[in-house]
């Protein structure tokens, strides 16, 4: 097992000659050396190292074993009972359902540390199903005493870990590892599931994640809520405050809200180190999100001049959102909703590897606050369509939208957009960029039927419509997720196009994409006066 000195060396090698570190960076390696890290931690950071080195690696589930179903009928955790969750599992093979549902207690509270099916672990299983009987009946906690879970193999793509209906909860981990479920390879699949109430600290280089660290991660109808990653020791950072994932995310219907990351740093040193990013989620491969939410998530770092960036998400690979809300994130740094990286700090993949970009269709971005890019600050082509980016806030400016471009390699200047609204951003007093849309390079824009207000000196399509959107609040009107509703007399409404061949609007089933002339501009399909109040046209 390498150890982490040996890990640190290999990654600033590999990005040429050392630079300058500051103070405070030098200051944690110092700590660092001087404190050997946990065997755990040495291997989750020797996979993240070979990660690296590699290009976008998809999970592929591998064959199943056939397995049968094995039945917990107690709620302790004494190590000699024997029809225990942790005994249950440590007696399960590969395959196997451990059938929670009919028990009768509503908590089971880990009192002996946490339930390890990982490689490091006694009993290793790659895949393994956990059967409750609905998230609202029964929680599997740790009391704050332990992490919850501990689960995988040391392989990026075999096996997967499946939890359904239940609540996994209140894990605590010092030792800079996520706190409910830490894995160690292969997908995680909550299906109905809540994680809650996680939280990490750490002293070492990087914190991953506050309630869940995997390879991959699946989420239907499941949520991870109100988590915190933090770093603790001088020069240290932290990631993923709900999840860090290192391979890629797929949410439907699912939500990532209240959580946290705060370092005393942005960065390890000299930008090929490590980063605090993503209040919510990191994702280091694509992410693909469906009729989900990600909010209220935030970022920060103690050190002055310095702002960490992607408060929602903080994501590498390809993006794909459709019928989603970004909305009342934070961050300290850029992309208070979204930050859209280069793959990585060495450029985007190479060969036959697709080139990554970020794609929104029928989504609303609405809320979020960073020091540059509000809603998103991407260094890689965007691609919208019938979309709407509004009240969203900036201090420098660009609340809508930044493209971060100088000086980063690969990065690419590119927006297309068609039917959708960018406007109703914000800025502070003194700020310097455009409201909605700017770039800190070169930008070409194309599309057509776009509402866009402020973008500065940046060359819009000749159609673009420039006027106040009359957009109402961020509420439910319908729809798995929250959307900012037109009024009758908006510009927006009989607008837009279709070119994306959408049926719905973001609301979903019952919401045509198209009602009365055309389409109108933006997520929102006007098609009766809603119940609300539009702030723009009378008091609320």
């Amino acid at each position: 097992m390498k150890p982490l000195a040996a890990s640190f060396t290999f990654l600033f090698a590999i990005g040429g000659a050392a630079a300058t570190m500051p103070t405070d960076a030098a200051a944690g390696i110092a700590f660092r050396s001087a404190h050997p890290v946990s065997p755990r931690y040495a291997l989750r950071q020797q996979q993240r190292v070979a990660r690296a080195a590699r290009m976008l690696i998809a999970h592929v589930a591998s064959p199943r074993a056939i397995g049968t179903t094995r039945t917990v009928t107690s709620c302790s955790d004494d190590l000699e009972d024997p029809d225990n969750l942790r005994n249950v599992l440590a007696g399960a093979a590969e395959g196997d359902t451990i059938d929670l549902t009919t028990l009768t207690c509503s908590t089971i509270t880990l009192a002996n540390g946490p339930i390890d099916t990982s490689v490091l672990g006694e009993h290793h299983l790659y895949d393994v199903t956990l059967q409750g009987p609905g998230r609202d009946a029964l929680t599997i906690e740790a009391g704050g005493q332990s992490q919850v879970f501990v689960i995988g193999g040391f392989s990026s793509n075999r096996g997967t870990f499946t939890a359904n209906d239940l609540t996994i909860a209140n894990g605590a981990y010092d030792g800079s590892l996520a706190a409910c479920v830490e894995g160690f390879g292969g997908a995680l699949a909550l299906n109905r599931v809540a994680v809650t109430n996680c939280h990490t600290t750490g002293r070492y280089s990087l914190v991953f994640g506050g309630a869940v660290d995997v390879t991959t991660l699946f989420m239907t109808d499941s949520s991870i809520t109100n988590s915190t990653s933090a770093a603790t020791a001088a020069g240290n950072t932290a990631a993923g405050g709900g999840a860090y994932v290192s391979d890629g995310v797929t949410m439907l219907r699912s939500t990532i809200s209240g959580n946290s990351v705060t370092s005393p740093v942005a960065s390890t040193g000299d930008g090929y180190g490590y980063f605090s990013v993503g209040g919510g989620l990191y994702s280091r491969g694509d992410l693909s999100m469906t009729d989900s939410t990600i909010s209220g998530n935030s970022i920060d770092v103690a050190a002055a001049g310095q702002g960490a960036p992607g408060g929602g998400v903080y994501v590498r690979g390809i993006v794909d959102i459709s019928s989603s809300t970004i909305d009342g994130n934070v961050a300290d740094g850029d992309g208070g909703g979204l930050f859209k990286a280069i793959y990585s700090v060495y450029g985007e993949p190479g060969g036959s590897n697709p080139q990554t970009t970020l794609t929104i269709r029928n989504s609303t971005f609405a809320n979020n606050t960073a020091a540059r890019g509000g809603a998103i600050t991407s260094s890689r082509p965007v691609y919208l369509a019938n979309s709407t980016i509004a009240d969203n806030f900036a201090e420098a400016g660009a609340g809508g939208m930044l493209f971060k471009l100088s000086g980063i390699l690969d990065s690419a200047g590119i927006l297309g957009a068609e039917s959708s609204i960018i406007a109703a951003n914000a800025g502070g007093d003194d700020a310097t960029l455009a409201l909605d849309l700017a770039a800190d390079d070169a930008l070409a824009v194309s599309g057509s039927h776009d509402l866009v207000v402020d973008a500065g000196a940046i060359a819009l399509p000749a159609d673009t419509i420039v006027a106040d959107p009359m957009l109402g609040e961020l509420q439910d009107n319908g729809g798995p997720t929250r959307t900012l509703a037109l009024a009758p007399q908006s510009p927006a409404v009989d607008a837009g196009d279709d070119t994306a061949t959408l049926e719905h609007d973001q609301r979903g089933d019952g919401f045509p994409r198209t009602f009365g002339a055309a389409p109108d501009i933006g997520a929102y399909e006007r098609t009766i006066t809603p119940s609300t109040c539009y702030r723009r046209l009378h008091p609320c």
